[in-house]
């Protein structure tokens, strides 16, 4: 995971570990071998295929004027019909959760969303009117990542889902700095703590502070976005979490 970051993969490209280098000099500068180089989303040079197949007009005639053509989305969770499509962005999350994936499986009531990825955020239920737009998305302080959209129904704990997260992440940290490294070593102990029934206010407390350390003092982005969802989390449903 942790080589989805640019400079990382080049490291790794190179016969390195695969750990984050400083910048500058960035990898337009100084990449591959200290050549420069240019990495980007395979989405995006599949894009400029495709624009330079149909022709701008085409393109932009999908999507909204500052979110134009179409996103390749993943979806998956509690839903009839998860898979990958590509849609054009304006849709509301709730349309494509019902209309595209089918709905929530088992008719069950939806609960939340993680946006994004792993790292991404995770809003309520009551927030899938939001259109899928990098605008309408900033406006509500989320972002679209990936593209994946997960999708959660009222039988999961939300403890039990950052329980997931803190342990993907603490798994894929490439111990470079010590916030990452340490904050989530002790971020699974206080999770640990919540899921076991043994949590208490103190441990709400820390893990507040540990999530905002990661995402201020990171040395990568890697540390800091593990930190949205945590902090989302706690934002959303912080009755659940602290009375768990």
């Amino acid at each position: 995971y942790i080589c989805g970051e640019g400079s990382t993969l080049i490291e790794s490209m190179e016969g390195k570990i695969g750990r984050p280098r400083s910048k500058p000099p960035y990898i337009k500068q100084n990449g591959y071998f200290n050549l420069p180089t240019l990495v980007n989303n395979v989405e995006t040079f599949s894009a400029v295929a495709m624009i330079m197949n149909m022709g701008l007009d085409e393109f932009v005639s999908y999507g909204t004027e500052k979110s134009p053509g179409t996103k390749l989305i993943c979806l998956c969770g509690n839903i009839k019909h998860p898979g990958t499509y590509e849609i054009p962005f304006g849709l509301t999350l709730k349309e494509i959760i019902y209309d595209i994936g089918g709905g929530m499986s088992d008719d069950k009531d939806m609960k939340f969303i993680q946006l994004g990825g792993a790292s991404g955020q995770i809003i309520p239920a009551d927030m899938a009117e939001i259109k899928y737009t990098y605008e309408d998305f900033a406006e509500n302080d989320i972002s679209v990542g990936s593209g994946a959209i997960l999708v959660a129904d009222e039988s999961n704990k939300i403890v039990d889902y950052m329980k997931s997260v803190i342990d993907f992440f603490a798994h894929e940290s490439c111990g470079k700095c010590n916030p990452c490294r340490e904050g989530h070593r002790e971020l699974k102990r206080i999770i640990n703590k919540f899921v076991n029934g043994q949590a208490t206010e103190k441990d709400f407390n820390n893990m507040v502070d540990i999530a905002d350390l990661l995402a201020d003092a990171s040395f990568c982005a890697l540390g800091r976005s593990a930190a949205v969802p945590i902090k989302k989390a706690i934002e959303y449903f912080k009755d659940e979490i602290s009375n768990y």
